[in-house]
Order: C-alpha cells, then sequence, then structure tokens
C-alpha cells in the first residue's frame, strides 16, 4: 500500500488486518464527574467559549481552509461527515448543495447556518448508498469515530465519477501536538475543575492519525497528505488529507463483511 506524504513518498507497508480488528472500539469510562461535566466540556470547545478554545479555532482554521480552497474546482454535492456546530459551512460556497452528519443536536441546535444544510441526518447509514457526492468532507472528526473503517468504506461509495474525500485532522500521536493540548487546555481544565482532561482526550480521540491514514489507503487509490505548521509529522498540530479514487469493490466487500 502506499501513501503520498508531503516529504516522504516510500511505500509504507501495513497490516490493514490488525489494524481492523480494533474496530468497533469501545471507549472509555468516565468517572461519574468526568460524566456529568463532558458534554458541557465538548460543547465549550466546540463553541469557542474560552480564549484557549478560541485560539485552537485560529489554528484549526488551516484545516477549513485547504478543505475549502482545494474542493473549489470540483462539482456536485458536499456531505460533511460530524458537521458539529456546524462551523465549516461558512467556509464554503452558499451555492453549493451541503448535506451534512451530526449525531449531538446540541452542537447545531439554533445555529444560523442551518439555512444552509438541505439535508442533515444522524447517521452515515441514514443515506442511500449510491455516488451522488462530488466532495465527502470531514474536519477534526475522523479521530472520533469508533467505527471509522464502516464509514469510510460508505464515503467511497457514495462519491461520484471524480469526486473527493477530503479530511482534516490533529496529528494525533504526534509529539508537538500532544505536548500542545498538554500545556495549555489541560492545565486550563485542571484549574478549573480539578479533574485530568487527559481522560476527556483518551475517550474523543480514539484514532490516532497513522490508523487513520492507514484506513483512507486501504479504501482509496490515491492519498496524499499535507501538514501543518511543519511538513513533519511529529512537528506538526494538524494534517489535510485528500482522496482520490476509492476502491469500490474494497469498500462493498468491507460492509458486506461488516
Amino acid at each position: 500500500m502506499r501513501i503520498i506524504d508531503q516529504m516522504n513518498d516510500a511505500p509504507k507497508f501495513y497490516s490493514i488486518d490488525k489494524i481492523f480488528s480494533r474496530f468497533p472500539k469501545e471507549q472509555l469510562l468516565f468517572s461519574p464527574e468526568m460524566a456529568e461535566i463532558h458534554l458541557e466540556t465538548l460543547k465549550a470547545n466546540r463553541e469557542r467559549k474560552t480564549l484557549l478554545s478560541r485560539l485552537s479555532a485560529l489554528l484549526e482554521g488551516w484545516m477549513h481552509r485547504k478543505v475549502a480552497l482545494n474542493g473549489t474546482s470540483i462539482k456536485g454535492p458536499i456531505l460533511e461527515i460530524g458537521a458539529g456546530t456546524l462551523n465549516h459551512v461558512t467556509f464554503e460556497s452558499p451555492d453549493i448543495d451541503y448535506d451534512a452528519i451530526e449525531p449531538l443536536e446540541l452542537l447545531y441546535e439554533n445555529k444560523p447556518e442551518l439555512t444552509r444544510i438541505r439535508n442533515l441526518r444522524r447517521d452515515i447509514s441514514d443515506i442511500t448508498i449510491s455516488p451522488d457526492y462530488g466532495r465527502v468532507i470531514s474536519i477534526a472528526t475522523l479521530e472520533h469515530l469508533t467505527d471509522l473503517p464502516r464509514i469510510i468504506a460508505r464515503c467511497g461509495l457514495l462519491l461520484d465519477k471524480g469526486g473527493v474525500f477530503q479530511a482534516g485532522i490533529p496529528s494525533e500521536g504526534g509529539l508537538l501536538w500532544g505536548v500542545s493540548w498538554r500545556i495549555s487546555t489541560a492545565i486550563a481544565f485542571k484549574l478549573k475543575t480539578g479533574l485530568d482532561f487527559s481522560k476527556h482526550m483518551t475517550y474523543e480521540h480514539v484514532n490516532d492519525a497513522s490508523e487513520i491514514r492507514q484506513i483512507l489507503e486501504h479504501f482509496f487509490q490515491d492519498v496524499s497528505v499535507l501538514r501543518f505548521p511543519f511538513p513533519f509529522f511529529h512537528l506538526s498540530l494538524y494534517e489535510y488529507i485528500e482522496c482520490r479514487n476509492p476502491r469500490a469493490e474494497i469498500c462493498r466487500q468491507y460492509l458486506a463483511s461488516d
């Protein structure tokens, strides 16, 4: 299998069966204290209610801009996986038909961007498999998905001819990413709540960047990776991944065995 990396285009081999055996994953069990504030913490981070989360939003803007800019020449409707607070919608042209998947209503309820959404569903399985989309996109979501291979396989079958899957993800598992949240958000969370933010991160980020890339490579023939702010994994915060030419038969086979 081959991943075209920004700094290294050498082939990278792996056992996809070993990776698939980890799915679907189970999330960490919270303490009663963490369970009580989990959704509040998630919503506050998504809505940028703190200084640190607003700074994070500025950095995450790189992912949003990459997805939007690299998709301008691609025709057809968009499907966003994990639309959250609908914060990506404004990066895209208002003339594009925009569908979204988001299971947590509390993240998007009463958002003005709802008027831009053509169809909003809770799960990708609610969409009939048909090559209807020019782009399937995801920003800061793939790391959260406990059944990632199933979702990526369906994404491959939802793209029309020439369609593109685009994702922005944190460099989970990398040095700079790990240090950055531990010396910022984790400290602020500890001072505010007395609790360990790493429990929240372990619960939320069930997939690391390497797993995500390798799963995408299995279901798509062409996968390219760009990183920010530096092109090396351990010196990056975020990755932009672009996938073309889905392996339709492999997608179908995986879903049939799921």
